[in-house]
């Protein structure tokens, strides 16, 4: 399955008992998981947080999945969304599939299945977010998301790092000067002497000091 790392998830579901067990499931899989237990609550953490995929009950205490995923939809026509049910609901199915329902799956969920559907979401995510350039040590670099996957790790990048990463993973198994580096990133042409190389240290830092090769006396390559 590919990563969820880089992701977060909404998981709107009001049974505590279950909400626990599949919270601690859920963690290990994306970036960060947030609970609602109402719709409310999901509406509001979709205001305040980044979210980028939805597990939901399909009966919620303030309403239902349907009246939820409407309002979802009048906001974002994109976010995956996968909708939880005791049992199968055709009416249910025949409204919600309008207005792009990605999967319903049956409670129990067994462990296959949930992890069968959760390959599926990593692939539409990836279709949405953009795929991941692979490098050095088990190391994946998301370009619209500025984040470098490391295992299991999620490591943000700020903007300058982020491009910096992107500039020498575009020439990767070349040796790009300082002064290459330096007109690239810093077209304004005002920047210090140590400018290059502090940012250099701190991508470093987030990524592995061995990632990056310092050529002496030449500049910097990408390790392959």
């Amino acid at each position: 399955m590919k990563s969820l790392k880089r992701f977060n998830l909404l998981f709107l579901e009001d049974n505590e008992t279950f909400a626990r067990h599949m919270l601690e499931l859920l963690s290990r899989f994306f970036a960060q998981v947030f609970h609602a237990k109402s719709m409310k609550g999901a509406l509001e953490l979709l205001e305040r947080e980044k979210i980028h995929a939805i597990l939901s009950d399909i009966r919620i205490e303030d309403g239902n999945a349907l009246e939820f995923i409407s309002k979802i939809r009048q906001q974002d026509t994109h976010i995956p969304i996968t909708v939880l049910s005791a049992h199968k609901d055709e009416d249910f199915l025949l409204k919600a599939i309008p207005l792009g329902l990605g999967e319903y799956l049956i409670k129990p969920v067994e462990f296959e299945v949930l992890m069968a559907s959760l390959g599926r979401m990593a692939e539409a995510l990836d279709r949405l977010y953009g795929r991941v350039e692979c490098f050095g040590e088990n190391l994946g670099f998301y370009k619209e998301e500025r984040v470098v996957i490391k295992g299991e790790e999620r490591c943000p990048l700020t903007p300058s790092e982020a491009r910096l990463l992107e500039l020498l993973l575009a020439h990767r198994g070349r040796v790009l000067s300082k002064e290459q580096l330096e007109e690239w990133l810093y077209p304004e042409g005002v920047v210090s002497d140590s400018a290059l190389k502090n940012l250099v240290l701190r991508l470093r830092k987030k990524i592995g000091q061995e990632s990056i090769e310092n050529i002496p006396q030449i500049g910097y390559k990408i390790s392959k």
